[in-house]
């Protein structure tokens, strides 16, 4: 005789039908809506729920008929991939008149059912400790991929709201006195849920002040005082202020052991960072706002120093626990995890999901992660990230990349090129050596050669920089031209740049060796017709508006996608923007201007491209002629000045 299997359902961090025999893969949920309505069941007292109620929440703005027969069609789809498991489709859902029941004629088990079965036990048992290690093992999270559809929503709040009670119950009977470090990682997703929670604030202040983190225990203070005036006008309450005031007046414990100091992997500091000193504040500031915060900007401009010497100045507040996990050089999605368990030295079982495997080992550890050069992975870069930021709630990561990972609770900051000198007045020395990209320039060339900066050399040094748009990687590949050029001859020979700075340093990557191979690298990351656009750019010079874009360049392309292509150009840095008044203007910087005049004449579309736009600007020049109206001549003038570089 059969062996009944049981139908086990998982909704706790995302969403699983499995029996002792088998599990459901993704590709067997032929509808998306066959997933959805075995959630719903199984969400359910007696996992069932009436005809009409599922039609509503599934096809809402559907005919009744329509919708019955979707609703057909659907269960069919569900008995076929829950028939995957070795379950007969009909004894697992079966309509009870016009009743849908889920496991009808075989037991359901829900991982959400078992966890409040467990901690109803522990709690009558009076197992605090055992309590609160269950419920560290468990998902904050119900249904992460439905958690803001209307059907879902009443089960994701009660459930955050069981599971903050019980955490609450659980501190209040002195978790956090006898394992502070447990009540902190229990306590951050209440607080973080609820950042108005006040007792839940306090008590995360307690914990971490016994964990030997009086410093981290102020922040959240100052983060709850915030929240509390940006939306209710309201101070602290007066307990909440008195336990701040002990943690500030009084030293920390003796009997707190120090945090042992954690082995990071940050590379040693070989030069000084210079002139990032406004970038360095404001990236502080931001990282004090964030638990995920991405460096962008065009390659080359100094993301991965920038994020290094970042990770640095706050080393101590995570007690050392920093690294720097490189992706230059992976190939494979699957290998960023495996990169980030390497360098932190975890072990990944062959025979358990690495992502769940290194973010169960990093669970209670509280760490800065740098991972750098994340734009050619971006899919599984932000499935990592978003699988950490959720299960780790110690973790801040801190990503460089050439366009944001693009998901919940990043914040993005683009990074911008060195401070450029004044070209338009007389050259000084004195006035030049306070400017960011001469500073790196001189740097850089005087380590290779007998080189200062002297009223001779000063006005090609200012043109250099000025004119390789203040990019670090660029200034310093530059630099490798003077002991055999002199800055005068660097800058006469500009005008094909990418030729020029072809010296690059031996010890980094290939992509990163010239200004041609960085540019090339991102270029390549382009969709086709992100690339077409991007090369047929390069017939303007300065700034050019959006309307010129989609009638110059939007041939084969399409109006609409020649805005979302633009808008990816912009995204990866290979396009800057600019706002004046009411409209946007779109530049390539000139070093990215000559790489797609290079893309440009292979494809040899430079003709027809140079004929759209002298008959573009030509119908624009005489439509806003100032001659044709003298009472309207400043209107005009004003109109013509931003594009007399085109014209």
């Amino acid at each position: 005789m059969a062996v009944a299997l049981d139908l086990q359902v998982r909704l706790l961090g995302g969403f699983e039908v499995r029996s002792d025999q088998a599990s459901a893969a993704p590709g067997a949920w032929r509808l998306r809506k066959a997933k959805t309505l075995v959630k719903m069941l199984a969400l359910q007292p007696g996992h069932a729920l009436p005809r009409d109620v599922v039609v509503d929440a599934l096809w809402p703005d559907s005919d009744m008929d329509a919708a019955r027969n979707n609703l057909h069609q659907v269960v069919h789809a569900a008995r076929r991939a829950i028939e995957t498991v070795g379950i007969a489709g009909a004894d697992a859902l079966a309509w009870n008149d016009s009743l849908l029941v889920l496991g009808r004629n075989c037991r359901v088990v829900t991982d959400v059912e078992q966890l409040d079965a467990a901690a109803t036990e522990l709690l009558q048992d009076g197992d605090v400790f055992g309590l609160a290690r269950l419920l560290e093992a468990a998902s904050v999270e119900l249904l992460p991929d439905d958690g803001y559809e209307p059907w879902a929503q009443q089960h994701v709040i009660a459930y955050r709201e069981w599971r903050n009670q019980l955490v609450m119950h659980i501190v209040e009977l002195d978790l956090d006195g006898n394992h502070p470090d447990l009540a902190v990682t229990l306590l951050a997703p209440v607080v973080s849920a609820e950042p108005l929670h006040e007792p839940a604030h306090r008590a995360l202040m307690t914990a971490l002040a016994a964990s030997g983190r009086r410093s981290d225990a102020l922040v959240v203070f100052e983060r709850l005082r915030t929240a509390l005036h940006d939306e209710l006008g309201a101070d602290p309450e007066p307990a909440t202020r008195a336990l701040f005031r002990q943690l500030l007046t009084q030293p920390a414990s003796p009997a707190i052991p120090a945090q042992r100091r954690a082995d990071n992997s940050l590379p040693a500091r070989v030069l000084p960072l210079i002139g990032r000193e406004r970038e360095l504040t404001e990236t502080e500031a931001a990282l004090r706002r964030t638990r995920l915060l991405t460096l962008t900007g065009l390659g080359g401009v100094g993301k991965t120093s920038l994020a290094i010497e970042l990770a640095r100045r706050h080393a101590s507040d995570f007690s050392g626990d920093v690294h720097l996990v490189e992706l230059g050089s992976v190939v494979e999605s699957d290998q960023v995890i495996t990169q980030l368990a390497r360098t932190l030295r975890l072990e990944v079982p062959s025979d358990a999901p690495p992502v769940e495997s290194v973010v169960a080992q990093l669970r209670r550890r509280r760490v800065l992660l740098v991972l750098d050069n994340c734009e050619h992975l971006l899919d599984a870069c932000a499935t990592v990230v978003g699988a950490l930021l959720r299960g780790c709630p110690e973790i801040t990561v801190l990503a460089t990349s050439r366009e944001p990972l693009r998901i919940d609770g990043e914040l993005t900051w683009r990074t911008p090129s060195l401070g450029l000198p004044d070209t338009s007045a007389a050259v000084r020395v004195e006035d030049l050596g306070a400017v960011a990209s001469v500073q790196l320039f001189v740097q850089r060339a005087s380590a290779l050669a007998s080189f200062e900066l002297t009223d001779d050399n000063a006005a090609p040094v200012a043109d250099i920089c000025y004119r390789l748009d203040g990019i670090p990687l660029a200034l310093e590949l530059a630099a490798a031209c003077v002991p055999f050029l002199t800055p005068q001859q660097v800058s006469e020979r500009l005008g094909d740049a990418l030729e020029l700075l072809r010296r690059g340093d031996r010890v980094t990557v290939d992509r990163q060796q010239t200004l041609a191979a960085t540019l090339a690298w991102s270029h390549d990351l382009l969709a086709d017709d992100e690339r077409i656009l991007f090369r047929r750019l390069a017939v303007f010079v300065g700034s050019f508006p959006l309307e010129a874009v989609e009638e110059i360049c939007g041939a084969g392309i399409g109006v609409t996608r020649v805005l979302s292509a633009l808008a990816r150009l912009v995204d990866t840095s290979l396009v800057t923007v600019e706002h004046r008044g009411n409209a946007a203007r779109y530049r390539l910087l000139e070093t990215v201007r000559q790489f797609a005049a290079e893309q440009l004449r292979s494809s040899r579309e430079g003709d027809e491209l140079r004929a759209a736009h002298c008959a573009w600007y030509l119908d624009f020049a005489e439509m806003h002629d100032p001659q044709q109206d003298a009472g309207s001549a400043d209107p005009a003038a004003t109109a013509m000045e931003p594009e007399y570089a085109n014209l």
